[in-house]
């Protein structure tokens, strides 16, 4: 039979509402958007919002408030839950945006969009709207902003540091990432790997503005959050000392991908 209808309908039976993206069903990198009129295909999933609702892998699942501080750590994908190490995460939240590592392989190797990527979906009125996604291999897929964040007039940004490949029999896939509050920070510190890096009491920070206009990824609607603006007056970036880049390990995505030309970030850090 039609392996994602007979899906979308378990999934109804869950009590899961529908994926979108802008449109209605748009969310294709699980079941309960579209469905497919091919026998025994795609082999996929659901999105964070349903893995959450149905109270899966909620022993690797954190949410987080932000407003105590950033938070770094390691978002494992949910198709290697068995081996996700302690300090390994499979669902995060935080506020109404969930996240997910969708990487296309095993059960998951025929999601239909944004494999390999920390896919962003955003949930508060049931129905789930697919945000974004983000894997550190260009500008627009390292980091991800959403401004006035529920409210706070913060805004806060998800950040890819670094991505790891496990070997499938002892080591989960997985990225370092960064959640916070107007700042970014990827540097690396001894200790565990999840830590919260408190809110720092005041701002200061004055980059140099480009001449040059800044462009801007304008095939996504300001409401619903931009995946970069290169105006970093409202970043902090932690320790950046004479704002080089040293603060960011200098092979990370989020280094080489923030330190572009064309961008005003580079007039701070190149």
């Amino acid at each position: 039979g039609y392996v994602s209808t007979n899906m979308h309908e378990v999934g109804h039976n869950l009590g899961f509402r529908h994926s979108n993206q802008i449109g209605s069903y748009a969310d294709r990198t699980g079941y309960m958007g579209y469905s497919y009129n091919v026998t025994g295909w795609p082999s996929m999933c659901f999105n964070a919002v349903k893995n959450w609702q149905a109270g899966w892998f909620m022993d690797r699942a954190i949410d987080l408030d932000v407003t105590q501080g950033g938070w770094k750590g390691k978002i494992a994908t949910f198709v290697d839950y068995h081996l996700v190490k302690a300090d390994e995460y499979v669902l995060v939240k935080v506020g109404d945006l969930f996240l997910q590592y969708n990487r296309a392989k095993g059960m998951n190797a025929e999601t239909f969009d944004k494999p390999n990527q920390i896919v962003i979906v955003e949930s508060n009125t049931g129905e789930s709207e697919l945000i974004g996604g983000l894997d550190g291999e260009d500008f627009y897929t390292t980091y991800f902003q959403r401004q006035n964040f529920t409210g706070t007039g913060e805004t806060l940004f998800v950040a890819i540091c670094s991505h790891h490949f496990g070997d499938n029999k002892t080591q989960a896939d997985y990225f370092r990432v960064f959640i916070g509050l107007d700042s970014l920070d990827c540097s690396e510190r001894s200790g565990t790997s999840n830590e919260i890096i408190p809110v720092p009491a005041t701002v200061s920070m004055s980059p140099t503005v480009s001449s040059q206009p800044s462009p801007s990824p304008s095939w996504i609607p300001p409401e619903r959050g931009q995946s970069c603006d290169d105006d970093l007056s409202a970043i902090i970036v932690t320790d950046a000392g004479n704002f080089t880049c040293n603060t960011l390990s200098i092979n990370t995505p989020l280094r080489q991908n923030v330190c572009i030309e064309g961008h005003e970030a580079y007039n701070v850090c190149a």
